[in-house]
């Protein structure tokens, strides 16, 4: 591609409010569940309580994660020219065009994400030493989460991928 060729719109996935509050109503609903198994709600003895228990945590601790960024603001992922920024807990982590070896699109059941492996420099040596290496590439961007679609990410990813 020509640099020509890589102009356009930048492909922006902003976070989904509406997602984001169906998973808190799924975590209430298993923690129900899990109160109810452990014989907190009905008050009937149950023969596995602590799995019920297990489930209040899980799930509890879910929702309110999910809850907490309820009001998140600001794009999840960015792609555009100078290569994919994604939102991480630090704030944000930009992919260069020229850190990335290697692209593929990885489906598992209906979910679609892009597998990226970088070049050597890119890697991170303590990830690399820990887990050898990535089935799912070295970075994983997908749109879950989001108000964004994954056909316009890989749409925007051929747009602005050099080569």
């Amino acid at each position: 591609m020509t640099g020509g060729e890589r102009e356009g719109a930048a492909f922006l996935a902003h976070f989904s409010p509406r997602r984001r509050l169906l998973g808190i109503a799924g975590c209430a609903g298993f923690v129900a569940l899990g109160l109810w198994i452990a014989g907190a709600i009905s008050g009937i003895d149950r023969p596995a309580p602590p799995i019920g228990w297990a489930c209040v945590i899980f799930f509890g601790g879910g929702g309110l994660l999910l809850l907490a960024r309820v009001t998140q603001r600001g794009p999840a992922l960015r792609i555009d020219a100078d290569g994919i920024w994604r939102w991480t807990r630090g704030g944000g982590a930009l992919v260069r065009w020229d850190a990335v070896a290697r692209m593929e699109e990885v489906r598992i059941r209906r979910q679609r994400f892009l597998a990226i492996w970088l070049a050597e420099g890119g890697r991170d040596p303590i990830r690399t030493a820990a887990f050898g290496a990535a089935p799912f590439g070295d970075v994983s961007v997908g749109v879950q989460g989001t108000d964004g679609q994954a056909d316009a990410m890989f749409a925007a990813v051929d747009r602005f991928r050099p080569g």
